[in-house]
């Protein structure tokens, strides 16, 4: 992902530290195979997990959502929906989620975003725009521990991004 025109530091910071963790979930998403985009790690009358397709709509809806909140002010979770995204083939996911992607370079771009706060649910005060990105950073990292979960169970091998991070 090209962050050439991110001038402001912990915005850079943020994407060179965040793209390292979406490589290795979009890693996982190539290579899980369209025949097992619907499998749930659990499905039972009790609970049932996302689908590997649903965790990668949420993942897109997630990151929709933190950029609405850069426009609005405020982040609301479920700000943003799209409940087509969890009928999408995987390759038209993963390019939902290169759009998405593409979209956070260029919000993080702009030159105001350093003066930028906004109001979030852990904090009384409104807070930078960039350190509300920094929870969505820990969102990725917790769905790389799904994925991996979600790998064990379909007898899928540790790949080579994976492991440069997670060894």
């Amino acid at each position: 992902m090209d962050t050439s025109k991110v001038k402001n530091p912990e915005a850079l910071r943020f994407l060179q530290n965040f793209f390292i963790h979406r490589y290795v979930n979009r890693g996982f998403y190539q290579r899980v195979q369209e025949k097992d985009f619907d499998f749930r790690m659990v499905d039972n009358s009790c609970i049932g997990s996302d689908s590997i397709r649903e965790s990668l709509a949420h993942q897109i809806s997630v990151q929709r959502n933190y950029l609405v909140a850069v426009r609005k002010g405020e982040l609301v979770y479920g700000a943003y929906r799209n409940k087509a995204l969890i009928n999408m083939s995987k390759e038209d996911l993963l390019k939902e989620l290169e759009k998405s992607d593409k979209e956070l370079v260029k919000t993080l771009s702009s030159l105001e975003i350093e003066n930028l706060k906004i109001k979030v649910r852990w904090s009384t005060d409104p807070i930078p725009v960039v350190r509300m990105f920094w929870a969505m950073y820990e969102h990725e990292i917790f769905h790389t521990g799904w994925n991996v979960a979600v790998m064990d169970h379909l007898g899928m091998k540790r790949f080579p991004a994976l492991k440069k991070v997670w060894g």
